[in-house]
């Protein structure tokens, strides 16, 4: 089973996933919000 940031991985374009780390990710009214670092 794949936990959530690995899910992210798959969804995201691979350049975001190289490099940037992705700090926190939370969803508000209906949509994902993205934290990169």
């Amino acid at each position: 089973m794949l936990n959530d940031q690995e899910l992210l991985k798959f969804l995201l374009p691979p350049y975001l996933v190289d490099y940037f780390d992705i700090v926190k990710f939370e969803e508000k009214e209906g949509l994902l919000h993205l934290y990169f670092e």
